[in-house]
């Protein structure tokens, strides 16, 4: 890690406070985000428990992601204890067995902690926890002066990150791929997936203090699991010395950029000048089709798991089956430009269409052998908002 790390102070002090099963276990969820299921070290198993005038923070760390959740007016005295987080997890849920969730929420948690150990205390039971070795917890990511911050919005954020996870490897086998590209640059956030065969790019409009550039690599699986947990109208991302962080109301997350390039995505893309068709066609009609297309080639065993074709037609596109000789319905749509037979992968093209909500898409292409760019309608050909590229499969002769 850098510079910008604080140690947890190693001393277990009469930590006190009392908060509803409720907030215990959003806070707990959350920062389990940072806490491995199977630690290599006991101590990466612990969330650690911090009193300071009053409020409650809980922090989750795995020497990668940190979390961070702070519960305000619950603590009764100060101080700090690193307990096992599957330990605590497990006793508030198992509390609340055989009640009605109703009655369940009400339970309200006593904890505290002295040097001898901790104790839980909750509708008549006292549970003894053994804290964890505070000497042995590794230092917490805390900012800098020198991060940079900007303010997004954060249903805005999360939907355009959903959206361009979609195209994020799913493997390792080139580990740079697994994360998304985020950069600032002129008020603006884009942020940029791909497999290689597919590739998603969007922007969102930002508000800084001061403009800056910034261009980082963060993993598409952690910023998932982050955006699941964070409420409120206004995300704060912050830039600082190889890490990110990602905060929102009371809850924040740091994380480790990932090394590695980045594929210089925007040259990627077709330029408008090389656009020979454009087809606006209505996006269920086309996913139902390429859906049956799917289906109707898996029925023949030769053809299982083979590409589908989009035949274009100054009448409209046809999803064809890639069964020598098959014929598919007209899907009527916009058609400006060349004739074209290209072919892709179904469950890609399907994972494409998944990520617009409008009712219809544009499709551009240049030649068969060339990427298509899908966006919404009233998107420039070389618009920023949000383009969805897809490679063809190769059609045999």
């Amino acid at each position: 890690m850098t510079a910008t790390l604080a140690a947890p102070t190693t001393t277990v002090t009469s930590l006190a406070f009392t908060a509803t099963r409720p907030e215990l276990v959003a806070a707990l969820t959350t920062v389990g985000v940072a806490i491995g299921k199977r630690p290599a070290v006991p101590v990466l198993g612990g969330a650690l428990f911090s009193v300071t005038d009053g409020d409650l923070t809980i922090s989750g760390f795995d020497y990668e992601t940190s979390a961070r959740v702070v519960l305000r007016d619950v603590g009764h005295a100060d101080g700090t204890l690193l307990l096992s987080h599957a330990q605590v997890t497990g006793l508030v849920a198992a509390v609340a067995k055989g009640e009605k969730k109703a009655d369940a929420d009400r339970l309200r948690f006593t904890m505290t902690g002295t040097p001898a150990g901790a104790i839980l205390t909750v509708g008549g039971y006292a549970l003894p926890l053994e804290p964890l070795d505070l000497a042995d917890y590794p230092m917490l990511p805390v900012g800098t002066d020198a991060r940079q911050e900007m303010v997004v919005d954060r249903a805005a954020f999360t939907a355009l990150a959903t959206r361009v996870g979609a195209a994020a490897a799913r493997d390792d086998t080139v580990p740079s791929l697994t994360g998304v590209q985020v950069e600032v640059a002129e008020g603006r956030l884009t942020m940029a997936t791909t497999d290689r065969f597919r590739l998603a790019v969007g922007s969102v409009d930002t508000s800084a203090v001061d403009a800056f550039t910034a261009s980082v690599l963060v993993p598409a699986k952690m910023l998932g699991a982050v955006l699941k947990r964070l409420v409120g109208d206004h995300l704060v991302i912050g830039f600082d010395s190889g890490m990110v962080t990602f905060a929102c109301g009371d809850v924040t997350f740091t994380t480790r950029a990932m090394d590695g390039d980045f594929p210089k995505f925007r040259q990627l893309r077709p330029a408008p000048a090389d656009v020979t068709t454009t087809v606006t066609v209505n996006r269920a009609n086309l996913a139902k089709a390429v859906t049956k297309a799917e289906c109707l080639a898996d029925a023949v065993e030769s053809h299982r798991g083979a590409s589908v074709h989009l035949r274009v037609t100054p009448e409209g596109v046809h999803a064809v089956p890639p069964v020598t000789g098959a014929v598919a319905p007209l899907i009527p749509c916009g058609v400006v430009g060349d004739d074209l037979t290209i072919g892709f992968n179904p469950g890609f093209l399907l994972d494409l269409l998944g990520t617009f909500a409008t009712d219809d898409v544009v499709l551009r292409f240049t030649r068969s052998t060339r990427p298509m760019v899908v966006t919404e309608p009233g998107v420039d050909a070389d618009g920023d908002v949000f383009w969805h590229l897809l490679m063809p499969v190769r059609i045999p002769s």
